[in-house]
């Protein structure tokens, strides 16, 4: 037995242009070179009859897609470029231009490029009877993706990362997976089972670099000129992307588990042990090859940067985690059955990780902070007692309730744990050199230089004679002594329901309390050495330049600089109420309909691999070592979704299938330092209740920003206070999707499928004249640019000392926008083929 299948989308079968709703731009144009293909086949049968079969199956997909994302076009009259990327056509040429030919360096283009994503999956098993007892399997499962990341992300200037990226500052990730699994089942004496697994997986990812040359910042058009003591609002980036630079993760696992059943009355009781073996080579030396930035285009022809920064090896190999982790766990099960209709199920889990301690810092012991780096969450016991019943009613399945509580936990994202390995601070240090930025007198900015071989290791002059201003400092992430992996307490009633029709109606609720949740803060910090009281009461942690966009923040340490501490905190949680219908038809119709209202809180939504960027960039909302309880970046109230099966003439089937949900939220922050904790673009904005309730840079403004809030909800509701983390939601979403089968039957049995299907129906409805918008994707999230929950609204430019807050300018010329989605908001065809034999 076996079959082949393939299935084809390209350019033909996608909307020729999207309506942009928008002050930005009337439409956005054809998808060009749009192609996407997945094809494959399996294949099984016996070895030997009865005794030994086979099975075989390839899965490959090529994708070839334009790049989505904001693009820089020709209109340099003050149009789309201007307005909603804020880098005219000129100045993005004039760049390309001034690193070709005077500093040979190939940047790319500036334009659109094509995205790749292709994606092989190769699975092959083999099964067979070792005696009538005895059952074994051997798998193999093979994957390699790769996709190429590009990203036009203008408004982090003070973050100096990403920006509007040349195509050559762009990066490939690559994975490749290879899987092997054996399994030994085995039928004993009393009805007694037992069931053995051993299998190992060897995963590689890395970032192929289309330039190894040092990451180069130059501002754009809006905001133009740029005081000395200030930052471009938006850039153009080229040279290698800032988190690519050095980044590689090597890991092999081995797994060994083995249940032991047997029955004992109206018991079923399972013994059984999980344990992973891990080894993890994980390489992130972000900087490494050097970030310069340069004011403008002018500057950047002088070669005179006004910042420049590189993270440095202390170590020979640099910063790279080598460690092992034993993950062991044993469990004990027992299914009761006191009476028919009714089971009962008992359970008590314990897992325990071992893994090598990261270096010991001696320095970092012995001063003021106490901080142990060697501490690790190694031998600290994880117990997950459960119990859960399923009870049918009547004994006719007509009514079937269950439920149960208990607490779990799942395998932790090691990447995690790496960080502390990495960051002891005797593995890297970053050189900062900002000059005039941060006061002017303590690190002149180095001369520019591209190669990556050849980058300053010390601010300031060089040459025989010369002293370098500035040292580089190292950052530090290190685990409390008791920290545990994480756990969650779950708690779910659920009910299946025979109605009158036939319809059956499902009722679930999921209530999930986090348990021993990452929480991470910087301990290098005084703490809060006053407040913005002119803005709400913002806690200051250090002093705010009244002229400029520096702070300097009060450091308990100065040879350091952060020294985030992750320790377990239990304030997150979630609860769901699903209510679900379904009925099947005599005549092959049948239909599906559910509605899920759920609601997710936690102190900080963890989005990245980076401890670093989960501290930076998710808002902070309280003090530090406090953060407010607020909704989840991951928070979605509510979805609806439908889905029914036709069977019209000529024996074709139509499938509809419809999700309706909220967007994602968001919330509105400062581009950079508001508090003065180091940190930019995560200090949530003060709402002013009016003109004379904020400092601007330029008090004309005021019109523009007072236009946006009463335009965005979110905002006009919290005038007068610091806007609560993700209190903005994007619009809600509609997606409908269809698909027409009709089967052939060949000869001997086979047959042929031939299907089509068309995505975001809504959106083919504005082609016919139906012009109701729900095909539209909508975010405010694109706009900006952000980071994750994200959006910059405000620039810090200096301090308002008599009124106590901040001097901002706004972030964008034109407010509010609404971006659309373009690639999610065209409605696509796929055709597809699958020949069974």
């Amino acid at each position: 037995h076996g079959s082949l299948f393939g299935f084809l989308q390209n350019q033909g079968f996608v909307r020729d242009s999207v309506p942009q709703r928008s002050t930005v731009a009337t439409g956005v144009p054809l998808q060009t070179d749009f192609t996407q293909t997945q094809y494959g086949g399996s294949i099984s049968g016996p070895i030997l009859r009865d005794r030994l079969q086979f099975f075989g199956s390839v899965d490959v997909q090529h994708r070839v897609a334009p790049f989505t994302g904001a693009v820089i076009g020709s209109d340099t009259t003050g149009g789309k470029d201007s307005v909603g990327i804020g880098i005219r056509y000129t100045t993005a040429t004039r760049v390309q231009q001034i690193l070709k030919t005077q500093y040979g360096l190939d940047a790319g283009g500036l334009t659109a490029p094509n995205i790749r994503n292709p994606d092989k999956n190769i699975f092959a098993k083999v099964n067979g009877e070792i005696s009538p007892n005895h059952h074994a399997e051997v798998s193999y499962n093979y994957v390699d993706a790769s996709q190429d990341v590009l990203t036009h992300n203008t408004s982090n200037a003070t973050s100096f990362r990403d920006g509007y990226q040349l195509s050559n500052s762009g990066y490939l990730f690559a994975t490749t997976t290879n899987t092997l699994r054996g399994k030994l089942a085995s039928t004993l004496a009393r009805g007694a089972s037992n069931e053995l697994l051993i299998g190992y997986q060897r995963i590689r990812d890395h970032r192929d670099l289309a330039s190894r040359t040092p990451l180069i910042f130059v501002g754009g058009d809006r905001g133009q000129p740029v005081a000395a003591t200030a930052v471009p609002t938006v850039n153009i980036a080229a040279g290698a992307d800032r988190f690519s630079q050095g980044n590689l993760l090597n890991q092999d696992i081995y797994e060994l588990t083995d249940n032991f059943t047997f029955p004992s009355g109206s018991h079923l009781i399972t013994v059984g042990t999980h344990n992973e073996f891990f080894h993890f080579f994980n390489v992130f030396f972000p900087a490494s090859y050097g970030v310069w930035s340069f004011r403008d285009t002018t500057a950047l022809k002088a070669g005179t940067p006004f910042r420049y920064e590189i993270a440095l090896p202390l170590r020979s190999g640099g910063p790279n985690a080598d460690f092992h982790v034993q993950q062991l766990g044993g469990y004990f099960q027992d299914v009761w059955s006191p009476r028919p209709g009714l089971s009962v199920t008992l359970g008590l889990r314990l897992d325990v990780p071992f893994m090598n301690k990261p270096p010991a810092n001696n320095a970092l012991e012995i001063s003021v902070l106490k901080v142990n780096t060697r501490n690790s969450p190694t031998g600290n016991a994880l117990w997950s007692p459960r119990v859960g019943f399923n009870y049918d009613v009547k004994g006719d399945q007509s009514t079937i309730v269950r439920g149960g509580v208990g607490i779990f936990s799942g395998r932790p994202p090691y990447v995690w744990v790496s960080n502390a390995y990495s960051n002891t601070g005797l593995e890297q240090a970053t050189l900062v050199c900002d000059g005039a930025l941060s006061g002017g007198s303590t690190d002149t900015v180095p001369r520019f230089r591209v190669s990556p071989d050849s980058q300053p290791r010390k601010c300031g002059a060089e040459g025989p004679g010369s002293v370098g201003l500035g040292a580089a400092r190292p950052s530090i992430v290190y685990f409390d002594q008791g920290f545990k992996l994480p756990q969650n307490l779950k708690t779910a009633f659920g009910m299946d329901r025979q109605l009158p029709g036939g319809v059956v109606g499902t009722f679930d609720f999921l209530f999930t309390k986090g348990l021993n949740q990452f929480y991470m803060y910087d301990v290098n910090l005084q703490g809060i050495v006053g407040t913005s009281a002119g803005e709400g009461g913002r806690p200051l942690y250090g002093t705010i330049s009244t002229t400029s966009t520096s702070t300097t923040p009060s450091r308990l340490n100065a040879n350091f600089g952060s020294v985030l501490r992750h320790t377990n905190r239990s304030g997150d949680y979630s609860y769901s109420f699903t209510g679900q219908l379904q009925k099947r038809f005599s005549n092959g119709v049948q239909f599906n309909v559910g509605y899920t209202y759920a609601r997710s809180y936690d102190l900080i939504s963890l989005t990245s691999s980076i401890a670093n960027s989960n501290y930076q960039f998710t808002p902070l909302d309280g003090p530090i070592t406090a953060r407010n309880l607020r909704p989840s970046t991951f928070d979605i109230p509510h979805k609806i979704t439908a889905s029914a099966t036709f069977d019209v003439k000529f024996g074709v089937a139509l499938s509809v299938v419809y999700t309706g949900q909220n967007g994602y939220r968001y919330g509105y922050v400062v581009s950079n330092d508001a508090n003065g904790e180091g940190l930019g673009s995560n200090d949530l904005v003060y709402v002013p209740r009016g003109a004379a309730d904020i400092t601007l840079q330029t008090a004309a403004d005021w019109t523009k920003l007072d236009a946006y809030i009463k335009n965005e909800p979110c905002l006009e509701r919290n005038r007068g206070r610091i806007l609560p983390r993700n209190s903005c939601q994007n619009p809600w979403m509609n997606f409908l999707n269809l698909r027409l089968a009709k089967a052939f039957t060949t000869v001997q049995g086979q047959n042929v499928e031939l299907t089509a299907d068309l995505f975001n129906t809504f959106s083919l409805l504005d082609d016919i004249g139906i012009r109701n918008g729900w095909g539209d994707v909508k975010t405010v999230h694109v706009a900006a640019g952000g980071n994750f929950e994200n959006e910059n609204l405000l620039s810090r430019t200096g301090y308002d000392t008599v009124n106590q807050r901040g001097i901002y300018a706004l972030n964008s010329n034109s407010m509010p926008i609404k971006y659309h989605n373009n690639d999610a908001a065209r409605w696509r065809l796929q055709v597809g083929m699958k020949y069974s034999f």
